[in-house]
């Protein structure tokens, strides 16, 4: 084989070893499908023999979320979990306040009235508890014990959602801009290229495993972009778990980091 039928080859095998690693990471994938639908099964008590249908695709709108400490004071606010804390250690200042209380000399008065002979008389008693201080000194240190074990419980738990919070927020603000960038340069600049390929094609200038590779590289750039919707999708599961429930109403979708629109290349 002269040189130019090696290269050929060359390039039709690189572009089987291409398609092939596809195929693996497509088995892969349908794997994953599979385990995570199977949960879904497990979930729902079906059968692991019913065949599940999913239908609709993950939406792709970026929203504009509030700054990280309005949505850490609302998950502060409407979380379970904190504000059964904030209950528990409120009962537990209220305990010990009473302890302190019972520290003081508890007093009795009683009053007394009769009549004799003509004559009234009346008298009254005042009695006081012994000891006439009751320290009460076990129960207090007990209550200030319980009351610091729950306030550091509750700030641990208030860090913690503040990190997850943050983390989401993070993640979200990163999927949005990689998705600005994809619509605006990626997905543009991928297609453009798949186009340009097919006229080389069609006037042959460019051979069949060129048109391939192309095409390969145009379904990778298309299943990051996937990859990229789904990770915005998940950081804002992620967000909504922190805050205990669904984001304030007022999002409204926005561009992040806006780019210009790249030029089609002249022919």
């Amino acid at each position: 084989m002269d040189r130019a039928t090696l290269s050929e080859r060359i390039e039709q095998n690189n572009a089987a070893l291409q398609l092939a690693r596809f195929e693996r990471e497509l088995w892969s994938g349908e794997e994953d499908r599979n385990t995570e639908l199977d949960t879904l099964r497990r979930l729902l008590q079906i059968s692991f023999e019913q065949d599940i249908e999913l239908a609709g695709t993950l939406p792709e709108d970026v929203h504009l979320l509030p700054a990280p400490g309005v949505l850490t004071e609302q998950a502060k606010a409407q979380r379970a979990d904190i504000q059964a804390f904030r209950q528990a250690l409120a009962a537990a200042e209220a305990q010990l306040e009473v302890h302190r209380r019972e520290r003081i000399p508890n007093l009795t008065l009683s009053a007394s009235y009769s009549r004799f002979d003509n004559s009234d008389f009346g008298g009254g008693d005042v009695g006081i508890a012994l000891p006439l201080f009751q320290t009460k000194d076990a129960d207090i240190q007990e209550g200030i014990a319980q009351r610091e074990r729950i306030a550091a419980q509750l700030r641990d738990l208030e860090h913690g959602v503040e990190r997850d919070v943050r983390q989401a927020y993070r993640t979200y603000l990163t999927a949005a801009r990689e998705l600005q960038l994809f619509r605006s340069k990626l997905l543009p600049l991928s297609e453009e290229n798949t186009r340009l390929h097919r006229r080389l094609v069609e006037r042959d200038e460019a051979t069949r495993a060129d048109w391939l590779a192309q095409q390969l590289e145009a379904l990778d750039v298309r299943k990051d972009f996937l990859d990229t919707v789904e990770k915005l999708n998940l950081a804002l599961i992620d967000l909504e778990r922190a805050l205990g429930g669904q984001l304030p109403g007022t999002s409204v979708p926005t561009e992040v980091s806006p780019t210009p629109q790249p030029q089609a290349a002249s022919h």
